[in-house]
């Protein structure tokens, strides 16, 4: 049951959203935490990054230091007892390396606020305060100044906390950044989406008003984070004061419908504020076309994880609440020790990132670990068909942790498999700053983790920025190409005890697609064609007619083809065959080569057609038993034979295409 609030109409353009909040225990209906937002018209402009001059600038302006970004200790909610959740350490090794080059360099801004979008051919980054178009052999292609690039629309000259997302389902590219001026009293949220999946070229952009009156104070929008689905855009940031101490006031929705902006029209945003005490919430990308929801999740105790769903975002928002226990630890502290008695700043407890995707809810965030570690941790959740009906469970949770190793401020995501990609930051006494990568497939023991992959090192020993801020985020998103290359982005120490920013990638599991390498015929008489016509299935035939047998049970014509497995643990293994008959009544078998038992396997059987037809088969079992030792082969048989006891000789197989699919770790 939900409960809806009153509907005020705030302006004639749109009405007031409607809000709703449960409990995990029992669907309890409170908002008297929830004020009621307004609608807020955009200012629009557009920019064409081809015509800024010079494409990629090296000049670096003073900037002041980013705002503070209040940390605030979480407490522990009463929530009753869970069930034990149970750290498991997983013996394999951590994810493989794909690439690697440099990112944005030091741009005189503290923090870097490094994070990253991949699209088809682009890779885009953002740190404070600059916008880069990379290509994914790491050319870069751009590097725009904040300031230049929504010149068209800011109020101001002080820009920060950058955030990108690539929009699979409208392959378009969304930036957002602040901008702030406390002596005038102004915040604005500045959105800008490209015109296509290319990002050089023309954005639209927008100024959204991100100054709110909460309990009779003017607040300034920090922190701001990004989510998308089909229907629209949703940022949440928190609300400071400006003046004194800047206390937390709360924080807000801004929900943008996407059809507008896709074309560069005026747009309407609808904001609602939370003054329930939660904050750095983090929206989640809804990469699932069909889905109507974008979840938000927020701390404010070590126990406790708040949801929200936001629904109706091309018409009328509806917002609901939902507080669910969690497993945890102990709060993280605000500090980490790295070299030369420095530290690195944490940033806290709060959640990094978020990632919804086949109806599971991905977080991550930093805990304590001892007395006064930092330990990444990570947690999966099963939606469900929240917000319209049910609950939200946690399914599995784990730290990326060690005894004397900072781990901390970990970005996540998931890839087509349910593979899991964390990148982070490891510090110590005698580590200044690492970049790490950690993952798991699916199927390996709930709450595991893989041990940790270094892939980027400073070059300095002496961080010297100002409070030692560090992060405040990074990024890692998932390859759109083959739906499991993970891409993340974060910082290090460089040789002069400054920031600079690398971008990397890396697999949990990797899928390779392989044609036969070796093959003939060893039964039949080759008609056309060569070993190389099968590599695709463009209708070029290697193909032969039936030969002579000394059994009436052994096929007359049989293909046979090797090939060579990448390394690493097996984890699927698949063939496909493409081919035709120049007659009906003859069936086709596909077997695989067990190395173990030295037999062949029986992987699947179809009748042959007249006209290409498409035949998949899998391997069961131990599947490295289809691998050979050390050398790696894999063999196939393909066989066909008649089915019925009408003679059909002489007739012709024409085999277009085998391919061999194989994924590892």
């Amino acid at each position: 049951m939900r409960l809806r609030s009153s509907i005020f109409a705030f302006f004639v353009l749109a009405a007031c959203p409607l809000l709703a909040q449960g409990n995990s225990s029992e669907h309890a209906e409170k908002t008297s935490h929830l004020k009621q937002g307004s609608t807020r018209i955009a200012a629009s402009g557009y920019v064409d990054t081809r015509l800024i001059f010079p494409q990629i600038s090296s000049s670096i302006q003073q900037r002041p230091i980013q705002p503070e970004n209040p940390t605030r200790r979480l407490g522990i909610k009463d929530v009753g007892s869970l069930p034990k959740i149970d750290q498991v350490d997983l013996d394999v090794s951590g994810p493989r390396e794909e690439a690697k080059f440099p990112g944005i360099d030091m741009t005189n801004a503290f923090p870097a606020d490094p994070d990253i979008a991949v699209g088809p051919a682009h890779i885009v980054q953002v740190v404070n305060t600059r916008i880069a178009f990379f290509t994914k052999a790491g050319f870069k292609q751009a590097d725009i100044d904040g300031l230049t690039f929504f010149a068209p629309v800011r109020q101001t000259t002080f820009v920060f906390d950058p955030k990108v997302n690539y929009d699979r389902i409208a392959q378009r590219w969304v930036v957002i950044m602040d901008e702030q001026d406390s002596g005038s009293s102004i915040s604005n949220l500045l959105f800008a989406v490209s015109d296509d999946s290319d990002p050089n070229g023309v954005w639209f952009l927008y100024r959204i008003p991100a100054a709110f009156t909460i309990n009779g104070f003017l607040n300034w929008l920090d922190y701001p984070s990004l989510g998308y689905n089909k229907d629209g855009y949703v940022i949440a940031g928190n609300e400071f004061g400006f003046q004194g101490n800047q206390p937390f006031r709360g924080f807000v929705f801004l929900i943008v419908p996407k059809a507008p902006v896709l074309t560069g029209s005026p747009v309407t945003v609808t904001s609602i504020v939370d003054t329930s005490g939660f904050g750095s919430t983090q929206v989640a990308e809804t990469v699932d076309p069909t889905k109507d929801t974008v979840f938000a999740a927020s701390r404010a105790f070590t126990n406790q994880t708040r949801f929200y769903g936001i629904r109706g975002i091309a018409g009328t928002p509806v917002v609901s609440i939902l507080d669910v226990a969690a497993t945890s630890g102990p709060a993280s502290p605000n500090t980490a020790l790295s070299t030369s008695n420095k530290v690195l700043a944490t940033v806290g407890s709060r959640i990094f990132t978020a990632i919804w995707r086949n109806g599971r809810m991905y977080l991550s965030y930093n805990v304590g670990q001892g007395t006064s570690i930092v330990a990444s941790r990570w947690a999966e959740y099963s939606t469900g068909n929240w917000p319209v009906s049910g609950t939200i469970t946690e399914l599995q949770a784990g730290n990326i942790a060690s005894a004397t190793i900072n781990q901390f401020m970990p970005a996540i995501n998931v890839n087509k498999w349910g593979d899991v990609g964390l990148i982070f930051t490891q510090c110590n006494s005698s580590i200044t700053s690492n970049l790490a990568v950690v993952g798991r497939i699916s199927t390996d023991p709930a709450n595991s983790i893989s041990s940790p992959t270094v892939l980027a090192t400073a070059t300095g020993n002496s961080y010297l920025a100002p409070q030692g801020r560090w992060g405040d985020y990074f990024g890692v998103d998932v390859d759109p190409i083959d739906d499991e290359t993970f891409w993340g982005t974060g910082m290090v120490v460089r040789a002069d005890n400054l920031w600079t920013t690398h971008i990397l990638s890396w697999s949990v599991s990797k899928t390779a697609n392989l044609a036969p390498a070796t093959g003939s015929w060893v039964r039949g008489v080759v008609k056309s064609g060569t070993l190389a016509d099968l590599a695709a299935n463009d209708f070029s035939y290697f193909a032969a007619s039936a030969g002579l047998v000394l059994f009436a049970s052994e096929p007359p014509a049989q293909l046979q083809v090797g090939a060579t497995a990448p390394s690493g643990t097996v984890l699927s293994l698949d063939l496909t065959v493409v081919a035709k008959t120049n007659t009906i009544g003859l069936t086709q078998r596909v077997q695989l080569w067990n190395w173990v038992t030295g037999t062949w396997v029986n992987a699947g059987q179809q009748l042959s057609t007249t006209s290409n037809s498409i035949q998949s088969v899998s391997a069961t079992g131990t599947l490295s038993d289809y691998v050979e030792a050390g050398t790696r082969n894999m063999l196939a048989r393909i066989q066909w034979f008649q089915s019925g006891l009408i003679l059909l000789w002489p007739w012709t197989a024409s085999a277009d295409q085998v391919q061999w699919t194989i994924r590892t770790r």
